[in-house]
């Protein structure tokens, strides 16, 4: 045929045999090509290109029945791989039936049916672990750089698997909220030194109640704020407040110290002046009515004898007078008798030496 000769209408421009258009291609014709192309894989002769579609003897027929040999064993495999899987000690299978849940598998060989099956396994006794570090804003409005730490692990793997599309990432995005909140209640000196336990205990009930609400099955098994620290810009200045505020309360520590040991010393030396006090109001007064009654006994006396009385007073009073004199008369009785002074000069040298 000429280059520029129209061609038939069941050839095309290179004179080739057109496919039929009318209707779908020959089924039969389509698997013995393959066929052929597997036979030739396999070692077969694969079968000459005039053979009728309809001769399903000879090399064309034996590859044929091993391809589908080779598609049914593989098909086989791949049911048998999808339907059996193995659920570990430290986890449970949350099986889904057509995208709805059916159980939780304990652990050990299970069977499922392949494609409407499908299953989650989550590990429920790993303690997982997320930190967070970052610059936040205090109640007095003051900054602070905050590192904490939280663990935990999976409590209900169905909650977990089904609930929440990605428990991870809602625990991380609570944790810091509710970090920020609970250092924006605080002011900064709770935040860095006095209130870091606090501050973690609250953090925890906080994210417990924010998994608990979300439904997520996460536990929390511990929060740790591992560090609160001024920023770096400022650290030193920072630092000096500390100081400042560990001198203050040194000091504060030590005059409690002072007072502890000085107020009950001056509480004892008060409570013995009083009662030193009151025993020598109890004497002076016991000593005064005393003296009254004598007094009032004499005077009776007195009244009747006046002049007896007299001069038992005045002996009396004379015997008590020389009894505490260092000095001694000695002389002759009567009126005109001369008296002799004796001074005892070893009393004298005594009460001289002992400063008197």
């Amino acid at each position: 045929m000429a280059w520029n000769e129209p061609p038939g209408n069941d050839q095309d421009p290179w004179g080739k045999k057109r496919p039929n258009q009318d209707g779908p291609p020959d089924l039969d014709e389509v698997f013995n090509n393959l066929s052929k192309q597997f036979g030739k894989l396999l070692g077969g002769k694969g079968g000459s290109g005039n053979r009728n579609s309809n001769n399903n003897g000879g090399d064309g027929g034996f590859s044929a029945l091993t391809l589908w040999g080779v598609l049914g064993v593989a098909l086989v495999i791949f049911i048998g791989w999808n339907s059996v899987y193995t659920v570990g000690e430290q986890e449970r299978g949350v099986v889904l039936r057509l995208g709805k849940f059916q159980t939780v598998q304990q652990p050990g060989l299970k069977f499922k049916a392949p494609i409407i099956d499908t299953v989650e396994i989550v590990n429920v006794t790993q303690l997982r672990e997320y930190s967070y570090r970052s610059t936040m804003l205090t109640k007095d409005e003051n900054i602070v750089d905050v590192r904490m730490s939280i663990q935990y692990n999976v409590e209900d793997p169905k909650a977990f698997a089904l609930n929440v599309r990605s428990p991870s990432m809602s625990l991380e995005q609570s944790a810091e909220s509710a970090l920020r909140h609970e250092v924006g209640s605080r002011n900064l000196e709770e935040v860095l030194v006095s209130g870091r336990v606090g501050l973690a205990e609250e953090v925890d009930k906080r994210l417990r109640s924010f998994m608990e609400t979300y439904g997520t099955g996460v536990q929390i098994s511990a929060v740790n704020i591992e560090e609160t620290s001024a920023p770096r810009q400022v650290v030193d200045a920072f630092a000096d407040v500390v100081k400042a505020r560990e001198d203050q309360q040194r000091f504060i520590n030590e005059a409690e110290s002072y007072r502890n040991q000085i107020v009950p010393v001056a509480r004892g030396e008060k409570q013995r002046m009083i009662e030193e006090a009151q025993g020598y109001f109890a004497s002076k007064t016991e000593t005064a009515l005393g003296e009254a009654e004598r007094f009032e006994a004499l005077l009776a006396e007195y009244q009747q004898s006046p002049d007896v009385t007299r001069q038992r007073l005045y002996i009396e009073t004379v015997s008590d007078v020389y009894s505490r004199s260092g000095k001694v008369l000695m002389g002759a009785d009567g009126e005109g008798s001369d008296n002799v002074l004796y001074l005892p000069l070893d009393r004298l040298n005594n009460r001289s030496n002992s400063g008197q």
